[in-house]
């Protein structure tokens, strides 16, 4: 999945929820021993962290690292830093970093500017846009934070399935239809519905009353977009020479034993006379995809 920056919205989280998802960015970046005090008397600070530099001249050493998280609906005023900084420099941290939803005052950065010039240690600030920038290498927890409920929802469907093979049923299924927006979902998800779907028992004369006709043709447009190996998809390793594309419209294999199960399918696009071919892999609990793009005359090429 690609976000942007818009995907990101600070006004669908609280300050707690801030706080969390700072300490999530922080892991990321290699701090390690943290502390979370939550809202706690913070004596200065909302995360304690240290960092394990590696100098080629001075060799490995730790530095203490001070965060403070603001979750403002406008700028971090300066009265809310004083009491910060002055604890910072008791502590006798290498670090202060204020990490914020929104941005300091101008008073609040003259400060920090000002007192920059006096303490002996570094002051940093990671704004709301910088906090965004830096979020959009980690979508895992763009998705835990601001993904709206549809996204959650098929990624929760996805992790039964590989945790417990566990497939949703056609009322589930046909929710899903109803809500779904491909252009928010990425390649693993469009085409684990698609998977989903055609191993269901759906059957158009056999539906509840309460469940109008449906079907997720309309996703192979997007499952295009993310083609990332060449046409035809190579089906020797997983399925043997003697398979060929040519009468294949869906087909699955399954090893108990190994914990692995693989399904390819493709779709013709009427339109462009284009295949969209997809191959879904599950082994050792982990999911890998291949999507690729092409017609039937690339291979006399």
């Amino acid at each position: 999945m690609v976000f942007q920056e818009q995907d990101i919205n600070f006004d669908r989280i609280d300050w707690r929820q801030f706080e969390e998802l700072c300490f999530d960015l922080l892991m990321k970046y290699q701090y390690h021993d943290m502390i979370w005090l939550q809202g706690s008397a913070d004596a200065g600070r909302d995360i304690e962290a240290l960092v394990t530099v590696v100098n080629p001249l001075l060799g490995t050493y730790v530095e203490k690292w001070f965060f403070e998280c603001k979750f403002y609906t406008s700028g971090v005023p300066m009265v809310e830093l004083v009491s910060k900084i002055a604890w910072a420099e008791a502590n006798k941290v290498k670090h202060f970093v204020l990490m914020t939803n929104t941005h300091p005052t101008k008073d609040a950065w003259d400060f920090l500017k000002l007192k920059q010039q006096i303490v002996n240690f570094n002051i940093h600030v990671i704004d709301g846009k910088l906090i965004k920038s830096k979020l959009l290498a980690f979508p895992d927890i763009i998705v835990k934070y601001f993904s709206d409920d549809t996204v959650v929802w098929v990624k929760n469907l996805v992790k039964q399935w590989v945790f417990q093979d566990a497939l949703p049923d056609i009322k589930t299924l046909s929710k899903l239809r109803e809500v779904v927006e491909p252009s928010k979902l990425g390649k693993e998800d469009l085409v684990f519905i698609l998977f989903a779907f055609q191993q269901s028992d759906y059957d158009e004369d056999l539906l509840p009353y309460d469940i109008e006709p449906f079907n997720f043709e309309f996703i192979w447009t997007e499952v295009s977009k993310h083609a990332n190996t060449s046409y035809p998809i190579d089906l020797i390793e997983d399925f043997g020479s003697d398979e060929d594309w040519g009468r294949i419209i869906s087909m699955s294999k399954g090893n108990e034993q190994l914990d692995k199960f693989v399904y390819v399918a493709q779709s013709h696009h009427d339109d462009d006379k284009q295949n969209v071919q997809i191959l879904l892999k599950s082994y050792a609990r982990q999911i890998t995809v291949k999507i690729a793009n092409g017609n039937d005359t690339m291979n006399n090429l």
